[in-house]
């Protein structure tokens, strides 16, 4: 004859409660019905719902699901915006041979996309009770990053920027108009000017002879 055999029970209780998982539910819905904008001046980048719905992770705490958003993801995402509106700084260039400037660029000052903060402004507006069901419109935080060489590292004349540019066209000039253009262009090409300094156009293309260079050819008056 066989013995009883007892069964010991043990209650076990799910990882997740169902009040949890509606929380979840509710707060997924919420979530996805954001549209956010990214913005900086001209250019904007929109996460839309379905594309949120695709960032969100799920994890366990307390018997409840909690919803936030992927790292990895909306770091990826944030961090291909930065790569659209990144900018090296440009140092300043300066080359004088005598007297004459041969090359002159002007410092330009970079930017920088904070990505870190603009994930945490995502988060911020994202959890934001009283932006339920409305737009949600960010301003990226765009940081100035500054070149090392500076205008007033390469020179102590005080140049910092090009002042003023003319343009004619001359197409359909005969050769030696052409000619005698250019060679003007290239004598006054690069002429430094001091501050209070009298400029003379005539002075520097010289006189317009054969003996300084210069073809016959017909002129504007």
């Amino acid at each position: 004859r066989s013995s009883p055999v007892y069964l010991v029970m043990k209650k076990d209780t799910p990882q997740v409660t169902s009040s949890g998982a509606q929380k979840a539910l509710e707060q997924t819905n919420r979530l996805v019905g954001y549209n956010l904008v990214l913005k900086f001046k001209e250019n904007s980048w929109t996460i839309s719902p379905a594309s949120l719905f695709g960032m969100l992770t799920y994890s366990v705490k307390d018997s409840e699901l909690q919803v936030a958003l992927d790292k990895d993801k909306i770091d990826t995402f944030v961090s291909k915006i930065a790569r659209d509106v990144n900018q090296n700084p440009k140092n300043a260039e300066l080359n004088i041979e005598n007297g004459t400037a041969t090359l002159f660029t002007p410092a330009q000052d970079g930017q920088k996309l904070d990505v870190d903060k603009t994930i945490d402004l995502i988060n911020q507006k994202l959890n934001d009770p009283k932006l339920e069901g409305k737009p949600i419109t960010i301003d990226l935080p765009i940081g100035v990053t500054q070149p090392e060489i500076t205008n007033d590292k390469v020179n102590e004349l005080g140049i910092k920027e090009l002042v003023a540019r003319g343009w004619s066209s001359f197409a359909g000039s005969i050769a030696g108009r052409v000619y005698n253009i250019k060679l003007a262009a290239s004598r006054i090409n690069g002429t430094i000017i001091a501050p209070g300094q009298t400029y003379s156009f005539n002075t520097d293309i010289g006189d317009i002879t054969e003996e300084t260079g210069y073809q016959t050819a017909y002129i504007i008056e």
